[in-house]
């Protein structure tokens, strides 16, 4: 019974470790992908404002 519980709360601290792993690439992610869109966005926004309303 001891041996079991060892196990489990091991298995419960090796699945909070990963979860913290996971949350960490997972932020550092998002925020790449919004530096990519706004980075993105930056390039299109002047082309937009060179045209004519109806030239678009």
């Amino acid at each position: 019974m001891r041996l079991l519980l060892q196990e489990k709360d091991q298995r419960i601290e090796d699945l909070r470790r990963d979860k913290e792993t996971l949350s960490i690439f997972a932020h550092y992610f998002k925020s790449l992908e919004y530096r990519r869109l706004e980075e993105s966005s930056e390039a299109v926004v002047p082309e937009v404002r060179e045209k004519k309303t109806w030239e678009i």
